[in-house]
């Protein structure tokens, strides 16, 4: 008996010695894997390892992620006195994994890291400028890759006060979330930040809270779907004699595969959205269905690759309008079910649907003007079409024409078509064919 006590014993002594190792050849990998399909994100970010050492019980590695967006490294180079070119801004990270099953080494920082796990890791940012110069970067990353690859990734950063050649940026304590599962084709995602002020002398920005949370899915079509709600409160940005604020912002929008089709659907209320032209409140309930999802995908795809170029005018890229012809003639519904403006002259209540039903081959632009069809109603209270504003003119010019007729208390519109046929109001509106030639 005690031999068998003692057999197990020194089993599970070894098992445990040679455990982190092993675990941390696997969660060196599995980072590698996570770091591949995010340097994919967009074909624009290649991340470069530039240092790891993998020991028994604890890792250290130090990334490279160039800052790819022009508008970002251009914030930066306007941020930094006698920079050079933007493009080589770079996001540097050193990250200090701990591996094992159970990494006793994490567990001051959280109960949560007792749960078995490849490794649990800490990581800190320090920005490459464009001047070679490297500055720190508020916050700190705790990540933690599970048994099964899956990682989870949490930002916390600390409340700050920056200013540098006379731009003043304060922000609040923020905290950031991110979870995909092994192969990071699932995403989940949220955002807390307490509060922001910047102040250029020329623009100023303010921000209450933001809150943001949402997940996401990739399709075999090459884009991704999912639902993303955020939550804005109390913002304002000022320019000059210009004054914009806003009370609260609320955005709900999700995205769902059916058959071979993408469906969408998007809420937003706006409150009490204050500019110079007055006080407005909105409300958007909108949907999209139908939409094929074999040729929406390429169309995503060329847009995202297809960058800036003068010579090709119009176009986003050569084949957009065969591309999107063929989209339109897979057939599509898009409905705004509610548009609701309420000012203080008066409310206006809008709703929308156009159809265009699946065609047997790629129409032109007559012929699927001929095939669709759609239908407005859109009522305004009289008070706010008769009272003197800058839209007076264009309110009396709609109702001379008799596109808005009077109702009781409101002006109303009801417009129709079908087949090449509209109407406005009842009357018939002639359809210039030609024009789309």
């Amino acid at each position: 008996m005690n031999r068998w006590l003692l057999a197990g014993l020194l089993g599970l002594a070894i098992l445990v010695f040679l455990m982190p190792g092993i675990v941390g050849m696997l969660a060196e990998r599995s980072l590698d894997k996570q770091l591949d399909k995010n340097s994919q994100l967009g074909g624009t970010y290649a991340v470069r390892e530039l240092d790891f050492r993998r020991g028994w019980f604890t890792s250290a590695g130090r990334h490279r992620v160039p800052v790819a967006d022009q508008d970002v490294a251009r914030i930066i180079a306007t941020l930094t006195p006698g920079a050079g070119l933007p493009a080589a801004s770079a996001l540097i990270i050193d990250t200090r994994l701990e591996h094992g099953l159970v990494p006793l080494g994490s567990a001051p920082r959280s109960a949560s890291a007792l749960i078995p796990a490849l490794a649990t890791g800490v990581s800190t940012f320090s920005l490459e400028l464009p001047t070679g110069n490297v500055l720190p970067v508020p916050g700190v990353l705790y990540s933690r890759i599970g048994l099964t690859g899956s990682a989870t990734f949490r930002f916390e950063l600390p409340a700050g006060d920056e200013t540098r050649d006379g731009v003043r940026l304060v922000w609040q304590a923020g905290d950031l979330g991110l979870s995909s599962n092994n192969n990071g084709r699932e995403l989940s995602i949220s955002a807390d930040l307490a509060g922001l002020l910047f102040n250029d002398g020329v623009q100023r920005l303010e921000l209450a809270q933001l809150q943001m949370a949402g997940n996401s899915r990739a399709t075999s079509w090459g884009f991704a779907i999912g639902d993303v709600d955020l939550e804005l409160k109390e913002a304002a940005w000022l320019t000059g004699d210009t004054q914009n604020r806003i009370k609260g912002l609320d955005l709900s929008a999700t995205s769902a595969i059916e058959g071979s089709a993408l469906q969408g659907a998007l809420q937003l209320n706006m409150l009490g959205l204050d500019t110079d032209d007055g006080r407005y409140d909105l409300e958007i309930i909108a949907n999209a269905a139908g939409v094929d999802a074999a040729t929406l995908g390429p169309i995503l795809r060329a847009l995202r690759y297809s960058g800036s170029d003068p010579r090709r005018g119009a176009e986003p890229y050569p084949g957009f309008d065969g591309d999107l012809r063929r989209l339109m003639s897979a057939g599509v519904a898009i409905t705004i079910d509610s548009l609701q403006l309420r000012t203080f002259e008066g409310d206006g209540v809008a709703s929308l649907s156009v159809t265009v039903p699946k065609l047997d081959e790629t129409a032109s632009w007559p012929g699927l003007l001929l095939a669709l069809e759609a239908s407005a109603n859109i009522e305004i209270d009289s008070t706010r079409v008769e009272a003197p504003s800058p839209l007076s003119e264009q309110f009396r010019v709609l109702v001379a024409g008799g596109f808005l007729v009077p109702d009781g208390e409101v002006y109303r519109l009801q417009a129709d078509y079908a087949k090449g046929k509209a109407t406005v109001n009842g009357a018939p509106l002639v359809i210039p064919m030609d024009m789309l030639r």
